[in-house]
């Protein structure tokens, strides 16, 4: 089987390599290569140094911000992993046992084994001959005709299943492109977000060590109140982030293998079918001639016996 006919599966590892999937945990922040995010944590960062932390609801306005620094976003991700959780385990072990449009192939490449015409003898010896006079079994070209006849039936209905298999797998596609979109939409934005907070927690560092005095309150506040939570966050994130690109993944590896089961499909229909039946055409009328030929050859004889 040559490489054109083979169905070529996605490999996941190879796959994360393509899609250029970043590990979260190896995501680190720099002011140089983020330049736009660094002033944006400036920015945030200007505004808690400026939190009048006597003041409860400034206080706590600053302490809730950075507790809530891409929770929305995640919510957003955690709901749209849970809506995909369930269709995309069926889809997964569809696509990678094949489902309905992978039993249907197997019937066809059995039914198609079977009737291959290669496989047949249609030669006539006397035993054949005699058995051919009998009724109901007729001679070998007959009898498998009649065979192919018969299993024409069920071919027609795994062409049918097939067809349906791949326009379903086609409409999974066309949905699963629209997921995949919105998923790669936040994969992006979580990545945003982990890095932002790492530049802030940087900035924040940064302050500590050689603006503001060990025993101040600020001090406290800000590694206290704030630099924890904000890295547990960071965690967060990450973790979210994580689950995110493993569904991002997997809807990629749907798509693809789908896509291949779909170019077996079209092999199916477009090229095996139509063989077989050019076989057989083939097949029942070189016999035929054969018994022609067999025929004219007999009649020549007895024509040659009468004459000498």
């Amino acid at each position: 089987m040559n490489q054109e006919s083979q169905l070529i599966f996605a490999d996941r590892e190879k796959l994360r390599e393509d899609l250029h999937l970043v590990e979260p945990l190896e995501i680190h922040a720099t002011a140089t290569t983020d330049p736009e995010l660094d002033q944006q944590a400036e920015d945030v960062v200007a505004r808690i140094l400026k939190t009048d932390i006597n003041n409860a609801g400034e206080h706590k306005k600053t302490s809730t911000a950075i507790e809530q620094i891409g929770m929305d976003l995640q919510r957003e991700a955690a709901r749209r992993s849970a809506m995909l959780k369930q269709p995309l385990t069926k889809l997964m072990a569809d696509s990678e046992e094949g489902g309905e449009v992978a039993k249907s192939l197997i019937d066809l490449k059995l039914q198609v084994e079977e009737l291959d015409p290669a496989g047949v003898s249609f030669d006539s010896g006397w035993a054949t001959r005699l058995l051919g006079y009998l009724p109901g079994v007729g001679t070998p070209v007959k009898r498998y005709f009649s065979r192919f006849e018969n299993a024409s039936t069920g071919i027609d209905a795994i062409i049918n299943s097939l067809e349906t298999g791949r326009e379903q797998l086609k409409r999974d596609n066309i949905t699963l492109t629209d997921d995949q979109a919105a998923m790669r939409a936040l994969t992006l934005k979580l990545e945003k977000t982990v890095k932002l907070g790492q530049l802030i927690d940087q900035r924040l560092q940064s302050e500590l060590e050689s603006e503001i005095l060990a025993d101040s309150p600020q001090y406290k506040f800000i590694a206290e109140e704030l630099l924890f939570p904000l890295r547990q966050r960071i965690q967060d994130l990450q973790q979210q982030l994580l689950v995110n690109q493993q569904g991002y993944l997997t809807t990629e590896m749907i798509i693809r293998n789908n896509k291949e089961l779909i170019r077996g499909v079209n092999r199916a229909l477009n090229t095996t079918v139509s063989a077989l039946q050019v076989a057989v055409t083939l097949a029942v009328a070189l016999a035929n001639q054969r018994i022609v030929l067999e025929k004219v050859q007999a009649i020549n004889k007895t024509t040659e016996n009468l004459i000498a």
